[in-house]
């Protein structure tokens, strides 16, 4: 889920209205209506557990979301091959997926949550 402590200013979207006197209790009460209209507007990438790896998704629908970065690439494997990839970056997710037969049908290779990619310890090799 989008983390609401990012450096945006939300509280306009969390509330419905604006008037002068909002408790902290009223933001507290509008916060899980908020979060249910913002997954219901397909404007967001849900919870990519809810995802199949090897699962077949419809690229139009990703490219709908506002909020979801579509990115064509080239990945390159050992032994000189390549293959297309289709990346979606999301406030909090990373996918990975790759093409099929079918038009504008995504097969899911892999996702990963954003923070976890940063705890990821890697050496650095020098040629």
């Amino acid at each position: 889920m989008p983390s609401l402590n990012d450096g945006r200013n939300l509280l306009l979207q969390v509330m419905s209205e604006w008037y002068d006197s909002f408790s902290l209790s009223d933001i507290l009460n509008n916060i899980p209506i908020f979060l249910k209209n913002y997954y219901a507007s397909k404007e967001s990438l849900a919870d990519p557990r809810l995802f199949q790896v090897e699962g077949l998704y419809n690229l139009n629908e990703f490219k709908a979301m506002k909020s979801v970065m579509v990115f064509n690439v080239v990945e390159h494997l050992s032994n000189s091959q390549q293959t297309s990839r289709v990346l979606l970056v999301s406030q909090e997710h990373f996918l990975t997926l790759e093409a099929t037969s079918a038009a504008h049908l995504l097969r899911l290779v892999s996702w990963a949550n954003l923070r976890a990619l940063l705890e990821v310890k890697r050496k650095v090799l020098y040629f």
